[in-house]
């Protein structure tokens, strides 16, 4: 007889289950808050693809096109909303606790429904926006399922490179971790040849070895470098490709048919964005978007000031703090920041006490250490958000003594509760010390002070968005352009006003002179009637503020402010 824990019904409830619990989590929270800068920036250029304007050439931005046009898409089915942009990625986050669930279901029931809501609870409801990263998470955990799933070789190899590429064109920095683990799992699963017996395992080890220098060039010169973050998302990475580099054995035919394989399904989810650059003749610009723009966001200066070791010096301080909800949040925040190291630990551990044989949650593991690394790149905890999810359940998954896994459901649970009683839904501003850390909330009324925004929000952005969008709308027409700097794109698309620029992020859009000289020769020929320029946004302002600034005091006037923004009118 079949047991109980594993029967056919056990499982149908299990699913129905996940799916109840998921989406009732993304449907309460889903329209709880929002980031300002990528709900804006996502609606923004969504938006103005909507009507007709060519990506790389009217509207420039710094991720993957597939992004862009998925939610211009949402927009179309769902209308010019924010929250339009967060429906697919409800639907995604229900799809990928499933895909969770299928991956656990040989430790049984619970646990596998455990592992699906601990996913739910430390991702897209953490951070409720539509950004690229989200969709990101989506890609790698259909790339454990894949690699799982019974198919074809050749049929793996060709979907994975398509999945891969469709990563890549939404946000770049996830795919390239990504694809370095979905590599290694492709070489460890083809049967190890005899050292010495003629074989040659040159182009395999090569490619290790390619990764190694890619990834120790990435800690030291792309993030902020610092030992702790190293250590904490970097070491175990590094340590096992060294480890796989010793007990590579693919020979090089293989490994030329995986490598071709992979190349041919990333070409297939290329080609409409060839047709695209083709047909609009933008391939030089959209290369700039995706590749010269992207790169340039790791030289923002505040994504070279912020570090993990600073939140673990203030959560640290934390316990000094008395009270359950303190401690209970210390330990919560320590759990984020050390997932990835435990999860890296526990696999390392596994392939030197046994031989190199993938399961499930191994696989998802080694997906999730690898791509853990882009937490690196901004030391922000919305960033820590994109990959802990992952990371945990990779940990939990490997604790697989009998007398340890009692303690990893505990662990999760707990990790569940914190994270949707205290952080779920919350403003991202949040100060990490008083506010963050002590479990408290803020607020939230719907808004009805402003469109296109069908959100609870805090009552400051109520009050100073309300007020700010139904000035610029008394004070243009339909067609007028307006300006706002340094960036804060959600103003375009709320008052439905022109940008003037295919751009919306001064310090991405312009990094030497001659861009600055191009610019205000631009912003002089197009004279926009009012320009709103937030005081607070001094990362990203730049080198152009400066002369900017002299053209707009000696042509404009300051006619209002709205908080931390100052309206001027052309004179």
């Amino acid at each position: 007889m079949t047991p109980v824990s594993n029967s056919p019904n056990s499982k149908i409830l299990g699913i129905f289950l996940v799916v109840l619990v998921n989406i009732c989590l993304l449907g309460y929270f889903h329209n709880r808050t929002w980031l300002t800068a990528d709900d804006g920036y996502y609606a923004h250029v969504a938006s103005r693809i909507l009507h007709g304007e060519v990506l790389g050439k009217a509207v420039t931005q710094q991720h993957g096109p597939y992004v862009h046009f998925l939610n211009a898409l949402a927009f179309r089915l769902f209308g010019e909303d924010l929250v339009s942009l967060r429906y697919f990625l409800v639907a995604a986050g229900v799809l990928q606790s499933c895909l969770i669930y299928s991956l656990f279901l040989s430790q049984g029931i619970f646990p596998a429904f455990l592992a699906a809501v601990l996913l739910t609870a430390l991702s897209f409801i953490q951070s409720p926006q539509p950004g690229a990263s989200w969709y990101g998470l989506f890609f790698a955990i259909s790339a454990v399922w894949i690699l799982r799933h019974s198919m074809s070789e050749k049929k793996k190899h060709l979907i994975l490179g398509v999945l891969l590429s469709v990563s890549f064109l939404f946000r770049q920095l996830n795919a390239f971790f990504l694809g370095q683990a979905v590599v290694l799992a492709l070489m460890l699963a083809k049967k190890p040849q005899i050292v010495g017996s003629g074989q040659k395992f040159f182009l395999a080890r090569t490619i290790i070895v390619l990764f190694l220098l890619l990834d120790l060039v990435y800690f030291f010169r792309v993030v902020s470098f610092n030992y702790f973050t190293a250590i904490l998302f970097g070491f175990w990475p590094i340590a096992i490709l060294f480890f796989i580099l010793k007990k590579m054995t693919l020979r090089d035919k293989e490994t030329i048919q995986l490598i071709a394989r992979l190349g041919l399904g990333c070409l297939i989810a290329f080609l409409p964005i060839f047709l695209y650059a083709w047909k609009f003749n933008a391939g030089h610009e959209l290369v700039n978007d995706v590749l010269g723009r992207a790169f340039r966001t790791s030289t923002l200066p505040q994504v070279k000031s912020i570090h993990f070791f600073d939140f673990f010096l203030v959560i640290l301080t934390n316990f000094r703090n008395l009270g359950l909800v303190y401690w209970a949040n210390s330990f919560y925040w320590l759990g984020l920041l050390f997932a990835s190291f435990g999860a890296g630990y526990c696999l390392y551990k596994n392939f030197r006490d046994r031989e190199i044989n993938l399961s499930n949650t191994q696989t998802l593991a080694l997906i999730s250490i690898f791509y853990a690394m882009t937490a690196a790149f901004y030391q922000i905890p919305i960033y820590l958000y994109y990959t802990a999810g992952l990371s945990l359940v990779g940990f939990t998954g490997l604790n697989l003594h009998p007398r340890i896994r009692p303690l990893s459901s505990i662990f999760s649970i707990f990790m569940i509760v914190i994270a949707v009683y205290s952080h779920a839904g919350r403003p991202a501003d949040r100060k990490f010390y008083e506010e963050t850390l002590a479990g408290k909330a803020k607020p939230l009324e719907w808004n009805n002070r402003f469109p296109r925004a069908s959100l609870w929000l805090e009552p400051k952005y109520l009050k100073i968005y309300g007020p700010l969008i139904k000035f610029i709308q008394e004070q243009t027409s339909d067609q007028e352009a307006i300006f706002v700097i340094p960036y804060d794109s959600q103003i375009y698309f709320f008052s439905q006003r022109r940008n003037p620029f295919s751009f919306c992020h001064l310090s991405l859009s312009l990094s030497t002179s001659e861009d600055v000289r191009h610019f205000l020769e631009n912003l002089q020929r197009e004279n926009p009637k009012l320009i709103i320029d937030n005081h607070e946004g001094e990362f990203y302002r730049g080198p152009v503020h400066e002369p900017m600034m002299k053209y707009i005091q000696e042509n404009y006037d300051l006619v209002q402010r709205f908080g931390p923004f100052n309206v001027y009118r052309v004179r």
